[in-house]
């Protein structure tokens, strides 16, 4: 619970310090904590393109993907194109509180793989404190990775008129970005 509020609390004073339109010019970026390999696609089985090393940024494409083992894969630039770094070495950093991309994106958390536990701390054996039903989307705030190298998203999900504030398994979920329209 304490973890809970410390999230809600941090986001707030980002919001409070922070005025919408300064979050167009916020980039995300993923950062290698070790040297790791740049790959053609989501998993071991993509090609090389290239090394990061410790402390290198990549610009992040807004999209990531969870291999069969429950471990996010980033999407990055590297040499003008896509290619793959593993959270297992890189983080995803920047773009405010995790909220916003950019200008009317809000970046997203999907249920992809069946209904997911929301629980109460980033780790398997921790409380249940929600549901998000297949297919449904919540507001991702920041993301934390496990001992098992599994990243877990803080969301924020309204369910029967209640505001959910919890950790959601990247082996069931999605990351992408929701647009929306007129403004």
């Amino acid at each position: 619970m304490k973890r809970i509020l410390a999230c809600a609390l941090a986001v707030l004073m980002l919001l409070s310090a922070t005025s919408l339109a300064d979050y167009d010019t916020l980039e995300r970026t993923v950062v290698a904590t070790e040297q790791c390999n740049i790959r053609s696609s989501p998993s071991l089985n993509g090609s090389i393109l290239g090394t990061a090393y410790k402390g290198d940024e990549l610009y992040y494409m807004g999209q990531s993907s969870t291999d069969s083992r429950g471990v996010v894969w980033y999407m990055v630039e590297y040499k003008y194109n896509p290619g793959w770094v593993s959270s297992r070495y890189a983080r995803l950093e920047g773009g405010g509180s995790g909220s916003y991309y950019t200008n009317n994106d809000v970046n997203v958390v999907y249920a992809s793989q069946g209904d997911s536990n929301i629980r109460s701390a980033p780790d398997k054996n921790a409380s249940i404190v929600g549901l998000l039903p297949q297919g449904a989307s919540a507001a991702y705030l920041y993301s934390s990775t496990d001992d098992r190298g599994v990243v877990w998203y803080c969301i924020e999900y309204e369910a029967n008129g209640y505001g959910i504030e919890g950790w959601v398994s990247s082996k069931y979920t999605s990351t992408g970005y929701h647009s929306y329209a007129g403004n």
